[in-house]
Order: C-alpha cells, then sequence, then structure tokens
C-alpha cells in the first residue's frame, strides 16, 4: 500500500474545493485515514472528563478531517461512476442515497389534518401518547399522501431533499495508518527558571 504524502493530504485537508484523487486506488489510503481518525476520536473522548474544552476542540477539527475525506472519496467515486469499491484486508466504501424527509410546520393543524384524513389504525401507527409524531412513520404516510390527496399537504409540513451520504467501513483490526506526529513542546532555561518549586 503506497501511504499518501502528507502535503497532499494537508493540502486535501486546507482546501476549500472537493477534488476527486488522480488514482481511485488513493481511496484505499483514505480508509486507512478515516480508521485512524475515528480511533483518535474515541481515544478523545475518553480524555474529555479531563480536558472538555481542548478535548472538544480536538474532536471537531477530527471531525472536519473526517468529512473532507469522505467528500472527495463520494466525489472520486462519482466521476469514476461507481457506487461502492471494496479493498480487502481493509475496507469498504460505498454511496447510498437517502429519501427526503419532512419537516413539521403545524403540528397540531397536521395531527388535526391526519386525523381526519388517514384510518384511526395509521393514525396511531405514526403518533405518540403525547400527540406527537414518530418521525419515520410519519415521512411514510406523508409521502403516500401528499401523491393521493387532493388537499396542500404544504400548510402543515414541508418534504425536506433527500441526501447522498458515504459509508465507510473498515475490516476490524485494521490500524495500517501511523498516527500523525504530534507537536513536540521545547523547554527552554527561561521556562525552567520560571517554575516555582
Amino acid at each position: 500500500m503506497n501511504f499518501i504524502e502528507h502535503k497532499k493530504l494537508s493540502d486535501m485537508y486546507s482546501s476549500e474545493d472537493i477534488t476527486p484523487l488522480d488514482n481511485i486506488e488513493e481511496i484505499e489510503d483514505l480508509i486507512c485515514i478515516i480508521n485512524s481518525l475515528n480511533d483518535k476520536e474515541i481515544f478523545l473522548k475518553k480524555l474529555k472528563k479531563k480536558r472538555e474544552n481542548q478535548v472538544n476542540e480536538a474532536i471537531e477539527k477530527i471531525n472536519i478531517k473526517r468529512e473532507k475525506l469522505k467528500s472527495i472519496i463520494q466525489y472520486t467515486l462519482e466521476k469514476d461512476n461507481r457506487k461502492s469499491l471494496s479493498f480487502p484486508g481493509i475496507g469498504k466504501v460505498s454511496i447510498r442515497s437517502a429519501k427526503g424527509n419532512w419537516k413539521v410546520k403545524d403540528k397540531e393543524g397536521l395531527l388535526d389534518y391526519l386525523n381526519d384524513c388517514i384510518e384511526p389504525e395509521e393514525f396511531d401507527k405514526i403518533t405518540k401518547f403525547d400527540r406527537s409524531f414518530i418521525k419515520k412513520e410519519l415521512d411514510n404516510v406523508l409521502g403516500k399522501l401528499s401523491k393521493s390527496v387532493l388537499e396542500d399537504i404544504s400548510k402543515f409540513a414541508e418534504k425536506q431533499e433527500g441526501v447522498t451520504s458515504l459509508t465507510v467501513s473498515a475490516e476490524e483490526g485494521m490500524d495500517l495508518v501511523e498516527d500523525e506526529p504530534e507537536e513536540k513542546f521545547v523547554i527552554t532555561s527561561d521556562d525552567l527558571d520560571s517554575l516555582d518549586l
């Protein structure tokens, strides 16, 4: 496996643009790096109790890097007209599209509307005792109603666009990326002189 050069990786993180990789085989390297970032995030979450603010900042930086790499992988797969790619012994990447969901604008109005519009059994499947919704079931019912009912549902709920996401799965026990070198602190004699002992 040829690891992506640190300069190229640094350029990926700092660039505002998402550009596809030159070689689709470089996705294997990015899977390893994402896996390493996942491990680092788990470690930092354990430290969080002791140093919450610094750890939160470090976790946020990891999340930004991981999402950037995932975007590059997704764009590379799309450019190469692929939905998934597997690297035996390393991991797999796949693109999946999620259907859009509904955002409720008028909860009470929608509850009353659905109570009049659908069968009681179906109404019970999408609502809870406290007159709130079970989101997944509600999305299904509103999707059906939006195609068949003459009255406009948009008074009560708004259809959100679906999203395409990338799934990265690393094989268990694969830790093939060395951690990035940590910042080194240089202690000068002035620092030692200022210590209260």
